[in-house]
């Protein structure tokens, strides 16, 4: 069968002024590497027509396909125009299609169509054409079973969510707000702690603190990374993480670090949807490309502090180029930020360490979970394994 005799592309078309932005599907909302989705920042400026999509329908981003962008929908809304809505056929079920889509190969064969270089974008009388097997009912089973993988799978990032939501909320409460505990374990500046004006920082910080150039408290170790083509990577499949400026490539046959290690985004999407740097904090045994810084911060015992002070730098301040945007070694280093107190970051460590420590535990769940679906999927679609 071809991916025609299961479904076809939604030509249902919404207003935008009738949906909320929660409800409006971007290429930018669809994530990478089969990660779902998140909420557009706004609605279109203008009234535009959208592509209305319904639950049950899946949507997968037609700009650079590579990406592996795809969502299963779990309401309905509107989607831009470089996103593609598929509904099943009758006979055919939501969860069957997702299966089909969420499959390796079908983004190997939309960017066999690709049209465009720098955004290429797959032809859609071709994406049409992949081969679908042809399950008969079993068809039910296999796409039931891996929609509650996926489903297990996104629960535990909204786990990892909450708690980085945690961390993060600590974070600013002592080093944002400035509400740490004073001497008396108190809120420092709500229980009317003094806070100086800082020139350099143009804002106030607690007397007796300073800036300092982010040089002074981070080291780079972008020396140590080494890149790999795609043709070298199929050359090189393994289980090693292979990271990039924004997560996982690839999966190769060695390891570069073994070690907790910060990876701030260099080039290409340096930024999140709210003008953040793109930071990752990854552990274990991973390979690096040269789209990622490596940091460590120069007191180890202070990383994850150092990955929430990274995280609210804004990019624009230490981004170059218009097009094509570049954080390089120089404008990062330059930074002007903070200087803490170590007593201070030590109590914070103490206090975040358990919520983090839970949260790569849940990371390392969504790792092997991913893993083994991805794994098992090719092999229940040609009937070497078979869902009882």
């Amino acid at each position: 069968m071809k991916l025609s005799d299961i479904a076809y592309f939604v030509s249902e078309k919404v207003s935008s002024i009738d949906i909320s932005v929660a409800d409006y599907i971007t290429t930018d909302c669809l994530l990478p590497n089969k990660e779902g989705r998140t909420v557009a920042a706004n609605l279109p400026p203008k009234k535009c027509t959208l592509t209305q999509y319904r639950k049950g329908d899946v949507l997968v981003a037609n700009i650079r396909p590579y990406l592996k962008k795809v969502w299963l929908a779990d309401s309905e809304g509107g989607a831009s125009a470089d996103v593609l809505v598929f509904r099943a056929r009758e006979g055919f079920t939501s969860s069957y299609l997702f299966a089909v889509l969420l499959q390796d190969s079908f983004y190997e064969w939309t960017m066999a169509s690709n049209r465009g270089t720098q955004m290429p974008r797959g032809d859609k009388n071709h994406i049409m054409q992949f081969d679908v097997p042809d399950l008969g009912n079993t068809h039910i089973f296999v796409g039931d079973f891996i929609v509650n993988m996926s489903h297990k799978i996104a629960l535990n990032r909204q786990i990892n969510q909450n708690l980085e939501a945690l961390a993060r909320q600590l974070y600013d409460y002592w080093f944002v707000q400035f509400d740490f505990p004073d001497a008396n374990g108190k809120p420092y500046k709500s229980s009317g702690g003094k806070m100086v004006y800082n020139p350099i920082l143009k804002r106030e910080i607690p007397e007796g603190w300073e800036n300092i150039k982010l040089a002074e408290l981070v080291r780079l170790e972008d020396s140590k990374r080494i890149p790999l083509s795609t043709y070298e990577r199929e050359n090189r499949k393994g289980i090693y993480p292979y990271y990039g400026a924004t997560g996982i490539m690839d999966y190769i046959d060695d390891y570069l670090f073994d070690d907790e290690i910060i990876l701030l985004a260099e080039d290409g999407s340096t930024s999140d949807e709210h003008g953040f740097p793109i930071v990752q904090y990854v552990w274990g045994k991973v390979w690096v490309n040269n789209h990622a810084h490596i940091i460590y911060p120069r007191n180890l015992n202070h990383k994850i502090y150092t990955y929430f002070l990274l995280k609210q730098i804004p990019a624009k301040l230490i981004e170059t180029g218009s097009i094509q945007k570049k954080i390089n070694q120089d404008n990062l280093l330059k930074y002007n930020s903070i200087k803490v107190p170590t007593n201070i970051l030590d109590d914070f460590t103490k206090i975040v360490s358990p919520l983090w420590r839970k949260k790569m535990i849940t990371t390392e769940e969504i790792l092997s979970l991913t893993k083994q679906r991805d794994e098992l999927l090719p092999l229940l679609m040609n009937g070497q394994v078979t869902v009882e």
